[in-house]
């Protein structure tokens, strides 16, 4: 599972909980998200950047219009959405940008 990074203020029991939401959130991400947007990279698969505007909740569906062909509400639950971009918010950056 990937390393997230966490403010420093978080509490240990706090951080657990999200570490739970992130895990959920990346495996949600492989299944879903992965296929079109991993870049490769000196021959292995990256996660890349998202930028924090890119993550707003129901935006993360409609801001691509591919989104809404393949990540339609019936396949992807806006539940399912909050633990995609909470994971994608806290995931140790890459360095690669979306």
């Amino acid at each position: 599972m990937a390393m997230y990074e966490f403010p420093t203020a978080m509490a240990a029991n706090v951080k657990a909980e999200f570490t739970k939401e992130c895990d959920k959130g990346q495996a949600l991400y492989n299944l879903t998200c992965a296929k079109c947007h991993n870049r490769k990279v000196k021959g292995r698969m990256v996660i890349p950047d998202f930028p924090a505007d890119k993550l707003k909740g129901y935006e993360l569906r409609v801001a691509n219009g591919q989104h809404e062909a393949n990540m339609p509400d019936e396949k992807i639950t806006a539940e399912e959405l909050v633990m995609i971009s909470t994971f994608l918010n806290y995931k140790k950056k890459s360095g690669v940008p979306l």
